[in-house]
């Protein structure tokens, strides 16, 4: 992607999923998935952050997080209903895993709710995807979050017929 470059983003990291879309496999080509790296949400128009930066990375059926998560609540079986699941700025829905502490981690596959914190008992694990979220930051790139770009990008998606792509300038 040529104009990617031209801003110094990292290259596009794409795998053909034809294979197991087709049937040809049962496997899995994309073991990792890098969710978030360093991402804060910024107070609108405050310049104050609401969390410190947070991280979360998927690598087969384990998810690590280091930071504070925000907007990470438990809802019932039958979701939405008419249940208050709290505000963006509620601490209450705050999932905090320091990374001094080993960060959190959960198997998802196990457990999808994410409620049982694997973290002490695979130490090894969580540092070696520790270390990946490390090396996922030496290309990480992240827009603000505020909406002071937002009529940029809105332009750059109907030049693109309605697709997302770079658009900063």
């Amino acid at each position: 992607d040529k104009v990617a470059e031209m801003f110094n983003l990292p290259p596009i990291d794409s795998i053909n999923q034809w294979p197991i879309l087709s049937g040809e496999t049962n496997e899995p080509l994309r073991t990792e998935i890098p969710i978030s790296v360093d991402v804060q949400l910024e107070l609108k128009g405050a310049g104050k952050f609401l969390n410190p930066k947070s991280s979360a990375l998927i690598q087969g059926d384990m998810k690590y997080l280091e930071g504070i998560q925000v907007q990470t609540f438990h809802q019932g079986n039958n979701f939405p209903n008419s249940s208050r699941y709290g505000m963006l700025t509620d601490p209450l829905l705050f999932k905090r895993c320091p990374k001094p502490r080993g960060g959190c981690l959960f198997n998802i596959t196990a457990d999808p709710s994410e409620e049982i914190n694997l973290a002490e008992s695979f130490p090894e694990l969580c540092k070696k995807m520790s270390d990946r979220v490390n090396e996922l930051r030496k290309t990480a790139f992240q827009t603000k979050s505020d909406a002071s770009q937002r009529q940029e990008c809105y332009a750059q998606i109907r030049k693109n017929n309605n697709f997302f792509g770079p658009w900063l300038s």
